[in-house]
């Protein structure tokens, strides 16, 4: 069978049916999934006391979404969930971390030049109405920093939609694939293009998770979490047959 015609890079799960798949799957094994929210989240609470550590929990956020989807997989294998399966990631920790690492510099390579023309512009209407020697400057100055700040909420949330559409599948690929580093990121961003509706579905169905979740005394969140990862995970996997990875020629584009 010709590899280029047997795959496509299109969700054949939406973000509805996966969010179902999840729910199934996450409440019949609520205790380890919980359970390990839990202590990451007391885990990271417990190393942002400590000075400088706090460096540290971001830069090893990921592990929380690695093992969502190690539980995932083993339920999806028609295991019974343990406590030792969300830990079935840890011999590809290297991998995952540059991976992570990767994509945090995209993310700044995204903002940072959006927030320095930003000061400069602002930095530049300071000193103009100081120049000005106007009572009004420290009024005009606020109106512009709030200004500002709005430009940049807006701003870091297109930044952060764009990275999730082109990142949607990176750290899932790494972690599933055998596949490089540069050459997952590649296919990653193939199936953002493929999925735009989708995953923008994604995102809303996650912030209203994530808001229900806070809303219920915050506890909810212990529950949302991983049922959005659940989500992900789902709709990546279906487009993730078992098969060795050399039949995805995505580097060519032949992928239909």
């Amino acid at each position: 069978m010709n590899p280029h015609n047997a795959h496509t890079l299109r969700f054949r799960l939406g973000p509805v049916d996966a969010l179902s798949i999840s729910w199934n799957a996450c409440f019949s094994n609520i205790g380890p999934f919980v359970g390990f929210v839990v202590l990451f989240y007391i885990a990271s609470f417990m190393l942002s006391l400590i000075p400088f550590a706090g460096v540290l929990t971001n830069l090893f956020s990921f592990v929380l979404c690695c093992a969502m989807y190690s539980g995932f997989e083993s339920v999806a294998r028609g295991q019974k969930l343990s406590f030792e399966a969300l830990f079935a990631w840890t011999p590809r920790f290297g991998r995952l971390l540059g991976a992570y690492v990767l994509l945090a510099l995209i993310m700044i390579a995204l903002i940072s030049p959006v927030v320095l023309y930003l000061l400069m512009n602002l930095g530049t209407q300071f000193f103009i109405e100081i120049s000005k020697n106007s009572l009004s400057y420290v009024s005009r100055f606020s109106s512009m920093s709030a200004l500002f700040m709005l430009g940049l909420i807006l701003l870091s949330l297109a930044a952060i939609l764009v990275l999730t559409v082109l990142s949607f599948g990176f750290i899932f690929i790494v972690q599933f694939r055998n596949l490089s580093i540069g050459a997952s990121l590649r296919l990653s961003m193939a199936i953002g293009r493929e999925n735009l509706g989708h995953i923008i579905v994604f995102v809303l169905l996650a912030f209203g998770l994530s808001l229900l979740g806070a809303l219920a005394c915050i506890v909810g969140l212990f529950v949302a979490v991983p049922l959005i990862y659940g989500m992900q995970y789902h709709m990546l996997r279906s487009i993730f047959p078992d098969e060795p990875d050399e039949q995805w020629d995505f580097m060519k584009g032949k992928v239909e």
